[in-house]
């Protein structure tokens, strides 16, 4: 079942079955929106339907994270992808880690330069998060998109098989490439050269294993679309017909032609809140000249064509009103940054754009610093009053004191008129900017400059950060090393990261660091891990408890369901219960949930260990993934495993306390999709486990919560070694008891791509109990622990609904997997196995097809070994075992007598070489 997620005002339509003709509507869609110029085969429509419509319902897109951010180029692709997914196709999100350590020359005059592997693995990350972060915004109750990276591939295949993977790819035909001939004049390297044969095994490669034979693409990969699609019909049976199709996006200009992206003309336009502040991307769209606000409208809307013409008509009618341009930015802002983002683009607009003051005060501090981006950096010396302020910020050739009279200028949102007015006290008037000051000349020209600036105040400074950084080396002192790392770490990167005009921000950040030093000193902090570096801090810095928790209650009593009183219970921990209790409420209002929780987090640390179970109970029952949803450090549930991660750490010395967070914590991993960031392989938990001395009924609750987190982030192979463990925690006495979990267990390492043995899990009281349970299931085990293929279809047969509904997966998963298992046990009889007699074992028809299949199983480390195309035989040198018991550890032991024997001779050698040398 697919749905649409409603966009703005509009309700999409809901696909609720999948659509007899998903490609062809969709290219009809698509030539409606605006007419399709590039596509392979040309005139898909009127000439390729037939074929169309015998598509398997996948389609993907390749994002090459060059940058650690998209751009709004890559938008149109994404926007395609979630459209592709309304008409009933599934969308594939295709990372290129590996090709863009590689470079694609296309639509660029000159090399690119390569990027470190820390860099792209930096950016595949920040990339991926992106990507989900954008289909959870506008289709939530769709199924998330398949995200895959190329490198799981590429990074693995040798040079020498990849060049037999090339066999198919025609030199002529790639020199043919636009792209290629045009550089070929200026010059182009043989790397960047060979990004085409990679892009188009990368495009194999998923329709081998999804059969995606749909490709969406840049305007400039028309050429590399071509080429793999021939390459996937060169790799197909001539029987198979694999048509292979895909189509291409016009180039995004601006009104003046230039191109939208992250490089060329009309300026950057990044996805990144960071780089382009939610307010500055909705500008962008909503200050688009008439003709073009339509253009991109039909573009990047996902409503339907028809609803958009009604809707343009109207701004037809009405122009003047920017009802197009309105629409685009509110919808393609909502779409990048969510209800959050949108808002607050709308609240910075009216602040901007408004004339009121309260339009300007209700901004937040960080919503103020992204909104007008840079301070200006003023001496105290130079400014005695707003007739000096007025000169030092006017620009042009006016005199600012002069203009000023006139009513051009106004400071923190109210006029000043009188050049003779004291500059004193003048940064009190914003309830956000108690240390910034906002300028601004007429209606739009705003300035943000600090209360106080020169040498006296930069002397001061220096000297602040000196003794706090001094403070934190001093309170390391005998604690583990990662600490002090860390610290140094830090301060390093603070001195690049400020401004020295930056004067207020960087004492802000320094008030923020005192919680976190007293956390040193009194031994919370026990080690920096990888998760969560830094606590970070409240605002409500420099306050006692009682003052901060009174600033905690004032504020989430800004929503309209919350009644706390405005005081509390004078004990804190009784006072942060009815806090945390409203906590369930806070992402969908607030615009500070990190700063927020953060506060929240820093007073439960501070509460007595014999008071602090109830309210840390109560926090994580409302900060769940129930409440706090998304994908993604960005996220609300990517902030609440920050907070969370600085919790548990706080909590070293109260093991129970320390045990529920970590149960909430890994739940919240699961929704945020970061379980891999987590410390918690098996080692760590049987460690923890052995610290707090859980109960064995505990570890299993944690342990299917960890299995549940990893197949969320698809790490199948990490998945099956934990519900192992967990099976492994019950004995024959309530192993009878186990059967749902051993029934995961038994389906999560059938379908692990990396798994061949399943021997050992028979030996699990808890599996064998499932003999009795769901004989079905143990049958199952059976046939993949030592069956053939036959022996699979047969069970299919008998059992058609087994694989969907028991084990819930991709039948062609399975029958690869059997396949290659097939494949082991023939190497177990023969080292040498005649192509024919395999091709008819396996059931697999066709040369080609059959060698893919022997390097995949090479690949994958099932055997290895290579073809003798002159006998028309596979010779194998070695394979894995698919049981693994007395017999197997009888032939170690004697590999390994015969291993230690030779290291002796070979000792013995060198030492009589050694002493001839001496005798020389």
């Amino acid at each position: 079942m697919y749905f649409s997620k409603r966009i703005g005002d509009v309700a999409l339509k809901t696909v609720r079955e999948r659509r007899a003709n998903p490609f062809v509507d969709y290219i009809r869609d698509l030539s409606k929106r605006k007419p399709l110029q590039h596509s392979y085969p040309a005139d898909l429509l009127n000439k390729y339907e037939a074929e169309l419509k015998q598509l398997p319902p996948y389609v993907y897109a390749g994002f090459d994270p060059t940058a650690e951010s998209l751009h709004v180029g890559n938008l149109l692709i994404l926007v395609n992808l979630i459209r592709c997914q309304q008409f009933g196709l599934r969308p594939i999100a295709l990372i290129g880690e590996f090709t863009a350590s590689i470079g694609d020359p296309s639509g660029k005059k000159s090399e690119r330069d390569l990027l470190g592997e820390d860099v792209v693995i930096h950016n595949s990350k920040k990339v991926s998060e992106q990507i989900r972060n954008v289909f959870a915004n506008t289709c939530r109750s769709s199924e998330p998109p398949i995200v895959v990276n190329n490198n799981d591939w590429l990074g693995k295949i040798s040079l020498r098989d990849f060049f037999r993977e090339c066999k198919s790819m025609q030199l002529g035909k790639m020199l043919r490439m636009k792209t290629i001939k045009s550089r070929l004049e200026t010059g182009l390297s043989y790397t960047e050269f060979s990004y085409q044969t990679m892009q188009a095994y990368d495009w194999y490669t998923l329709s081998e294993k999804f059969g995606c034979r749909f490709q969406l693409g840049g305007y400039d990969q028309l050429g590399h679309l071509d080429f793999g699609a021939h390459y996937i019909k060169k790799r197909g049976n001539l029987s198979d017909n694999r048509f292979a199709a895909g189509v291409c996006f016009p180039i995004l200009t601006d009104s003046a032609g230039n191109k939208l992206g992250k490089s060329e003309g009309g300026g950057a336009l990044w996805l990144d809140p960071v780089k382009t502040s939610p307010f500055h991307f909705y500008q962008f769209f909503a200050q688009l000249h008439d003709d073009k606000a339509e253009e991109l409208l039909l573009l990047f809307s996902l409503r339907g064509v028809e609803d958009l013409e009604e809707l343009l008509q109207n701004h037809r009618n009405n122009l003047g009103k920017w009802i197009a341009q309105k629409e685009l930015a509110m919808e393609v802002t909502k779409m990048v940054h969510g209800e959050d983002g949108l808002d607050s683009a709308l609240r910075c607009t009216k602040a901007m754009f408004g004339s009121k003051k309260a339009d300007l005060t209700g901004l937040s501090r960080s919503e103020i610093l992204k909104l007008f981006r840079t301070t200006i950096d003023l001496k105290k010396e130079d400014i005695s009053s707003m007739g000096d302020l007025a000169n030092v910020t006017r620009q042009g050739n006016g005199k600012g004191y002069l203009l000023m009279q006139k009513g051009a200028f106004s400071v923190n949102g109210t006029k000043k008129v009188n050049p003779a007015e004291s500059i004193e006290g003048v940064s009190s008037s914003l309830p956000a900017l108690t240390d910034l000051t906002l300028v601004c000349w007429g209606k739009r020209d705003y300035r943000l400059f600090p209360c106080m600036s020169g040498g006296v105040v930069h002397s001061k400074l220096q000297k602040l950060v000196l003794s706090t950084y001094r403070d934190f080396l001093r309170a390391s002192r005998g604690r583990d090393p990662s600490i002090r790392a860390h610290i140094q770490q830090e301060f390093r990167a603070a001195a690049t990261r400020f401004q020295p005009s930056e004067v207020l921000l960087i004492e802000h950040h320094l008030r923020r660091s005192q919680r976190q030093l007293d956390s040193i000193r009194k031994g919370h902090v026990e080690k920096i891990a990888t998760m969560a570096d830094t606590r970070e801090l409240p605002v409500f810095a420099y306050i006692d408890d009682v003052k901060q928790l009174q600033e905690l209650r004032q504020y989430l009593n800004k929503h309209e369901s919350v009644k706390l009183d405005p005081t509390g219970p004078a004990e804190t921990a009784k006072n942060l219960v009815e806090i945390c209790s409203t906590l369930h409420v806070l992402p969908s209002w607030s615009q500070d949930v990190d700063l927020v929780l953060n506060s929240i987090s820093s007073l439960i640390v501070v509460v007595p260990g014999e008071k602090c179970e109830p309210v840390v109970e109560e926090f994580i029952k409302n900060v769940s993934p129930k409440f706090y949803k998304g994908t993604g450090w960005g996220s609300h549930a990517g902030i609440a495993v920050r907070v969370l991660s600085n919790l548990y750490k706080g909590y070293s010395n109260f093991h129970t306390v320390q045990e529920k967070i970590l149960m909430a914590l890994v739940d919240m991993c699961a929704e945020a999709r970061l379980i891999g960031e987590l410390e918690c392989n098996l080692e760590t938990l049987n460690d923890r486990f052995n610290t707090w001395e859980t109960p064995v009924e505990g570890q299993r609750e944690i342990l299917r919560a960890v299995h549940r987190a990893l197949l969320a982030d698809q790490r199948a192979d990490q998945a099956a070694k934990v519900m192992t463990a967990l099976l492994g925690t019950y004995t024959e006495k309530d192993a009878a008891t186990a059967r749902d979990d051993a029934m995961e267990c038994v389906r999560t390492a059938v379908v692990d791509p990396k798994s061949f043995s399943f021997d050992h899990l028979e030996r699990l009281s808890a599996v064998k109990a499932l003999k009795t349970s769901d004989p079905l299931m143990f049958n199952a085990l059976e046939l993949f622990i030592s069956g053939t293929l036959k022996d699979y279809q047969a069970f299919v047969a008998k059992n058609p609904k087994f694989v969907s509904e028991y084990l819930k997966v991709d039948e062609a998963i399975l029958l690869k997997k059997i396949r290659l298992l097939t494949l082991m046990s023939l190497a177990e009889e023969k080292n040498e196995i005649k192509l024919d007699e395999l091709a008819k074992q396996l059931d697999i028809h066709g040369d080609e097809t059959l060698e893919e299949f022997v390097i995949d199983a090479i690949q994958v480390n099932a055997i290895s070994g290579k073809i003798n195309e002159m006998a028309n035989t596979l010779v194998v040198s070695s394979y894995q075992h698919r049981r693994f018991g007395t017999e197997q550890w009888v032939l170690l032991e004697k590999r390994l007598k015969v291993l230690i024997a030779n290291l002796k001779q070979t000792h013995n050698n060198v030492h009589d070489v050694n002493q001839r040398i001496e005798a020389l």
